[in-house]
C-alpha cells in the first residue's frame, strides 16, 4: 500500500541528536527486561486489567554498548548493541515499520512505534542485526537476508554512523545516563554502570499510553516515579523507564523524575506537553510531602514550574508543607491593604504576589488558611459593628447598614 524512500527517511531521522538514535536498540533491550518481571504492586484505584503478555519470554542479564570510531572508508563511527536475550520474536520486526508489537499492550515498557531502530538503520550507511537463526544486513539502500542453522546465543545491532569523534564522545557521555532496569548489567565499552539510585520513590496516577479496542489511547493509570539528584554537571532530567526524555531545567525544577510506564510522547520521543509535566511535578510534590519528604526549597523562589505545578497539589497539608519550603512561615501573599503591606515588609515578612499562584491554589489557599494575605496578618482589626435585629451590619460611627 505504501512504499518507503530511505533516502527520504534519512533525510529527516538524520538530523536527529546522535544520542538520540541510539538510545533505541538500547531501550529494546531495557523492555525485554521488564517484559520478563512481574507487574509491580501498586494501589491503582481503577485497578488496571491485567496484562496479557502470554507465558514470560527470556529475559536477557546484561547489555553491551560498543562505540569504536573507524577510519576505513566509509569512515563513521561503529555503534553495536549486544544482549543475550531471545531476540526478535519475528524477524519481520528487524525491518517492517510500525509492525504491531505486544509491548503496545503493555504500559510498563517503553515500545510502541517499532521504529526506532528502523530509524537508525536508516541513517547508517551501513548495518546488521543477528538474531535468532537470521542475520539481516543494510547496506545502499538495500537488504540481505540470511537463515542460520545454528542460533545465535546473543542479539547484535550494529550499524556504521556517520559520525564524527565528537559526535561518538558526545553520544557516550549520554549513554551513561541511562538508567537500566535493577537486575540487568549495563555495560559502555566493558565498563558497567548502574545509575539506578533513587532518592525517593512515590506513586501517583498519570497520563499513559495503552492499546484498547485494537488503538492506541491515553488513559490514566498508578505507577511509580523515581526521584533523584542530577549527577554532577549535569542538568535535571525526565525519564521515561530510564531513557532521557527533555531536560527540567528550564522549569527550574531541581530533581530528576524516571516515570516507570509509557509517557505520552510523539515518535522524536524527545518532549512532552507542559501539563502533562506541570502534572507530573505537582502529583510527585504532594506524594513526597505526604510521606514527609522535602523536595524544595528557596532557591526554587519564583521558578517557572511553581504555578501549574501547584494547581495539582490537592491535599491541604502537602500544600501548606511545600510553600512553607519555598517562601518560608513568615511570608504573606500582597493584599488590596496597601497599609498591611508595608507592615509586613517593615517586620521583614516576604511579601508574595498572588499572580504567582492559579487560581485554583489561590482558593485552597484561602481555604485552608496557608500562606495568608498582609491584610489577614497585619491589617488593622475590624471596627466593633452594630447588629439590627434583621442582621444587617451597621457602621457605629453614622449608623449606616453596609
Amino acid at each position: 500500500m505504501f512504499d518507503i524512500d530511505i533516502a527520504g527517511m534519512c533525510e529527516i531521522e538524520g538530523g536527529k541528536p546522535s544520542y538520540r538514535l541510539a538510545f533505541e536498540p538500547v531501550a529494546n533491550v531495557f523492555d525485554e527486561y521488564r517484559r520478563g518481571e512481574p507487574a509491580p504492586v501498586t494501589e491503582d484505584t481503577e485497578r488496571s486489567r491485567a496484562i496479557d503478555l502470554g507465558d514470560a519470554p527470556k529475559r536477557p542479564t546484561w547489555c553491551k554498548v560498543r562505540l569504536c570510531y573507524s577510519h576505513d572508508a566509509p569512515r563513521g563511527v561503529w555503534l553495536t548493541v549486544t544482549d543475550d536475550g531471545p531476540g526478535f520474536a519475528n524477524e519481520k520486526d528487524i525491518y517492517t515499520l510500525f509492525g504491531s508489537t505486544a509491548k503496545r499492550r503493555d504500559p510498563r515498557v517503553a515500545g510502541r512505534f517499532n521504529m526506532g531502530e528502523k530509524q537508525l538503520i536508516a541513517v547508517a550507511r551501513k548495518a546488521i542485526v543477528c538474531s535468532g537463526r537470521v542475520s539481516v544486513s543494510f547496506e545502499r539502500g538495500e537488504r540481505s537476508i540470511q537463515h542460520h542453522r545454528i542460533p545465535y546465543g546473543e542479539t547484535t545491532v550494529s550499524a556504521l554512523m556517520p559520525w564524527s569523534t565528537i559526535d561518538m564522545d558526545t553520544t557516550r557521555t549520554w549513554l551513561k545516563l541511562l538508567r537500566a532496569p535493577t537486575g540487568l548489567r549495563y555495560f559502555i565499552d566493558d565498563e558497567e554502570y548502574g545509575n539506578n539510585h533513587s532518592d525517593l520513590r512515590v506513586e501517583v496516577l498519570l497520563p499513559t499510553i495503552d492499546l484498547v479496542d485494537g488503538v492506541l489511547k491515553e488513559r490514566k493509570r498508578r505507577t511509580f516515579v523515581e526521584v533523584f539528584t542530577p549527577a554532577p554537571d549535569t542538568k535535571p532530567m525526565l525519564y521515561e523507564l530510564g531513557i532521557p526524555i527533555c531536560e527540567l531545567s528550564d522549569f527550574g525544577f531541581p530533581k530528576s523524575l524516571d516515570v516507570q510506564q509509557k509517557i505520552p510522547l510523539p515518535t522524536s520521543r524527545d518532549q512532552v506537553t507542559t501539563a502533562y509535566l506541570y502534572r507530573l511535578i505537582g502529583s510527585v510534590l504532594q506524594e513526597a510531602a505526604a510521606d514527609g519528604h522535602s523536595l524544595l526549597s528557596d532557591a526554587e523562589e519564583g521558578a517557572p514550574f511553581i504555578k501549574g505545578a501547584l494547581e495539582w497539589v490537592h491535599d491541604a497539608r502537602a500544600l501548606a508543607a511545600t510553600v512553607n519550603d519555598i517562601y518560608g512561615e513568615a511570608a504573606v501573599r500582597v493584599s488590596g491593604d496597601s497599609t498591611a503591606n508595608a507592615r509586613a515588609v517593615a517586620s521583614g515578612a516576604p511579601l508574595i504576589s498572588g499572580r504567582e499562584f492559579g487560581p485554583e491554589t489561590r482558593r485552597r489557599m484561602g481555604e485552608f488558611s496557608i500562606l495568608r494575605t498582609a491584610r489577614d496578618v497585619y491589617g488593622d482589626p475590624a471596627p466593633p459593628a452594630v447588629r439590627t435585629a434583621m442582621g444587617t451590619n451597621v457602621c457605629p460611627a453614622c449608623r449606616r447598614p453596609y
